[in-house]
């Protein structure tokens, strides 16, 4: 489905001074021991996109989880509507902002990638640290967890960027 993201947002765009995409799709993994016993993995998944238009001196822009061509357009719409409802109305001329089309990629440095270490290792190393934290017989609640954000994003722009 994100393999044409790209040429969906290059098909559904209105025709405006500019129109952006930013793409987010965030993926969460909680690995947790508690009083000793490992409890199940918890893993989640968010994306969406923003769509912004710069138009006539307005700026708009509406939010989707509908990554397809339709829901893209949808939203490109919507903004633009918002932008030409801010002509006019707004502290800042949009029309006099200079917009940039970068390209570019970039990705975090690491050292040991997250995904090279077990399953089983990650816990064992969670049992080990949860095991060393009741220390004391008040402590009646304690634990270890790992959380692990994994964020992926795609900026789009209607010159190419």
């Amino acid at each position: 489905m994100l393999d044409d993201l790209e040429s969906r947002f290059r098909r559904a765009i209105p025709t405006a001074e500019f129109c952006s995409l930013r793409f987010v799709c965030e993926r969460d993994e909680l690995l947790t021991v508690r009083q000793d016993v490992p409890e199940p993995p918890y893993d989640s998944q968010d994306m969406g996109a923003m769509v912004t238009v710069i138009d006539g001196g307005g700026m708009g822009y509406a939010a989707t989880s509908d990554l397809t061509e339709t829901g893209l357009r949808r939203a490109g719409e919507e903004a633009l509507e918002w932008a030409r409802r801010t002509a006019g109305r707004s502290v800042v001329d949009f029309a006099k902002l200079t917009t940039h089309h970068p390209t570019g990629e970039y990705a975090g440095p690491e050292e040991i990638p997250y995904d090279d270490v077990s399953m089983k290792d990650k816990f064992d190393l969670l049992i080990r640290e949860c095991s060393r934290l009741k220390t004391d017989e008040r402590i009646v609640d304690w634990e270890a967890s790992i959380w692990r954000t994994e964020t992926e994003m795609l900026y789009l722009t209607s010159g190419g960027g």
